[in-house]
């Protein structure tokens, strides 16, 4: 059914977009595309909306840095990471903020506030001793999360007093040793935190773009929300806590299913979209950050929850005008029906998608 809606997004000709491998006329290494370096000034420049480019700057630049760090063979509770070490302040008070916002006590408030006092000192020596490890920043984060949470032996199931909290060695062991801190049968955040560098996580603060997203995800690089407040995410409202936990899962499935997918794929991708026009290449973006990003919303069986999610999801991410009209519109009186077809939507799309990712690989 929408297979011809995918054509839409991947065979706009062969000079201009991927030819699918029905249409594939010749080698692809005769085909010519212009060359460009992308970044935020240039993509807005171009007409690509600002929440589309969010942080893409960024992006880039980590991907840079993770290919570094990989070649000085860095050690995720050794190396001093300095990416990171700038990114203490804004973290810092970020919680604050939390901390000041929050409903508490007041007595509790100056409790947490004192705790906070604590990390930031411990984070300055950090930063002035160069041992702002990758290990040491997703701990941090964590412990940071765990001062805007009410009541704090909740934050991730890790049941730590405020003491405990502000001991680094106590919470990282908790968290290794704690089943069901982020999935009910182990703890994945923690051995994707240590397979650094190849698997990056990156705690960050504020909004990201689509194409962020898809600049990191397929180099094993992962941001993770962390805020300070309640955020509204995929349309929804999340704590502090399952905010970091909803980005978790998301790096965690992304990883699953890049272990299937060719891992030099996306940097091809990237190369030969990089010249066509705006709206085709925002089509293409999409594409392949529902993909990779958005298929958990095709889990579980209720029909009704199954429906909120996506329409949150597209909502969220003002993209809902780019879809086909009958998905865009959701009009079904029967939400079953609506379910299947947006389910045979994401199906011609991995079908697709791996037969172009195929092709790809077959020619280069």
């Amino acid at each position: 059914m929408y297979k011809n809606f995918w054509i839409i997004f991947l065979l706009l000709g062969p000079y201009s977009a991927f030819p699918c491998p029905s249409s594939f006329t010749g080698p692809l290494s005769k085909i010519h595309y212009r060359h460009s370096v992308d970044n935020e000034r240039s993509l807005l420049a171009r007409g690509f909306p600002s929440y589309y480019v969010n942080r893409f700057d960024e992006s880039v630049q980590l991907v840079k840095l993770k290919q570094g760090w990989i070649k000085k063979e860095a050690d995720p509770e050794i190396t001093h990471i300095p990416y990171f070490a700038r990114k203490i302040p804004a973290h810092i008070k970020e919680t604050r903020k939390g901390i000041m916002n929050s409903e508490l006590q007041d007595f509790e408030k100056h409790a947490r506030l004192r705790a906070l006092k604590d990390l930031e000192r411990e984070a300055s020596l950090a930063k002035r001793t160069s041992k702002v490890t990758s290990t040491w920043w997703n701990i941090f984060n964590i412990r940071l999360i765990a001062l805007v949470t009410f009541p704090i032996e909740s934050a991730f199931n890790l049941g730590l007093s405020l003491t405990q909290i502000q001991d680094y060695q106590v919470v990282y062991r908790r968290l290794q040793e704690t089943k069901g801190a982020f999935n009910i049968f182990n703890n994945p955040y923690i051995q994707m935190m240590e397979a650094f560098p190849h698997i990056v996580l990156v705690p960050a603060i504020g909004e990201i773009g689509p194409m962020a997203f898809n600049q990191t995800m397929s180099e094993h690089i992962h941001f993770i929300g962390v805020s300070g407040v309640d955020v509204e995410v995929d349309g929804k409202m999340l704590t502090p806590q399952d905010y970091f936990r909803h980005d978790g899962e998301h790096a965690e499935s992304i990883e699953a299913y890049l272990k299937k997918q060719d891992s030099g794929f996306h940097a091809r991708f990237k190369r030969r979209k990089a010249s066509l026009p705006t709206v085709e290449r925002i089509q293409q973006e999409l594409a392949y950050y529902l993909l990779l990003r958005e298929r958990g919303i095709l889990r579980g069986s209720n029909t009704a929850v199954f429906q909120r999610n996506f329409n949150r999801m597209l909502r969220y991410n003002h993209i809902i005008n780019l879809l086909p009209a009958d998905i865009r519109n959701g009009q079904y009186e029967d939400k079953e029906e609506y379910k299947q077809v947006l389910q045979e939507y994401f199906r011609d799309m991995e079908s697709n998608y791996n037969a172009l990712s195929q092709e790809i690989r077959t020619v280069n």
